[in-house]
This record gives C-alpha cells, sequence and structure tokens, in this order.
C-alpha cells in the first residue's frame, strides 16, 4: 500500500492495532449504485466506483451513529494519493465525499490520516 507503513508510523500505531480499529465496529451492506467492493491491487478487498464521480459528490455513509460502519467505512483502502475523504456530520455519522473527479471501475481511496488525525466536519 502507497505509504501505508508511513502512515503507521505518523500515526503512532502498529499493525496489530491497526486491525483491532479496523475490526471495532459492526460492518453493514447498504445497497447503493455509486460503489462495490472488490479484491483490491492495493491490498485485500477494496471499493471501487460503480460510475465516474465528480469532485464534491457524496459517495455515501462510511458509518452510522458511530456504532456500524459500512462498506466503505470497512473495505475502503489507503493512499497517501487518495482521491476522497471521510467528514463527520454534527450528528455522528460519517459521510464520504469524492475529493477529485473518480472514474468508473477506478479504486476509492482515503488517507488514513486525514480520519485519524482530525475530525473534519462538513
Amino acid at each position: 500500500m502507497l505509504g501505508y507503513k508511513e502512515m503507521l508510523v505518523d500515526l503512532g500505531v502498529d499493525q496489530n492495532q491497526m486491525d483491532v480499529a479496523v475490526d471495532s465496529l459492526d460492518v453493514m451492506g447498504v445497497k447503493t449504485n455509486k460503489y462495490y467492493k472488490d479484491e483490491s491491487n492495493i491490498h485485500g478487498q477494496g471499493i471501487f466506483a460503480l460510475r465516474g464521480m465528480i469532485k464534491g459528490n457524496i459517495i455515501g455513509l462510511g458509518s452510522i451513529d458511530n456504532t456500524n460502519k459500512t462498506f466503505l467505512g470497512r473495505y475502503t483502502n489507503h493512499s497517501d494519493n487518495a482521491n476522497a475523504k471521510f467528514y463527520y456530520l454534527a450528528n455522528g455519522d460519517v459521510v464520504m465525499v469524492a475529493e477529485e473527479d473518480i472514474n468508473e471501475k477506478e479504486e476509492i481511496l482515503i488517507n488514513y490520516r486525514d480520519h485519524a488525525l482530525e475530525k473534519t466536519y462538513l
């Protein structure tokens, strides 16, 4: 994963701690026409665009009430060259927004640093 090891160092966590964080909430599927989960060339499973998306488009929910992750919140992979970002809503939900145009079938990627080090609100 592009910059993954450096990201772990920046966050001050090891792989075991990251695994615990990733699996900390229940995962629920959300029916959508925007993305799908598939095998990733980066790591394990990933999230891919079903159709092209324009910068600023809301892709979907990453977590609901901070108790349930969606596929976006669980399977989106890290990249230093992210094309999406999670934003917090006042009600505690987390929503993903395209940070640049995303092509159909392109993997949707976030920079974990953005999500872990700061809470950006919409």
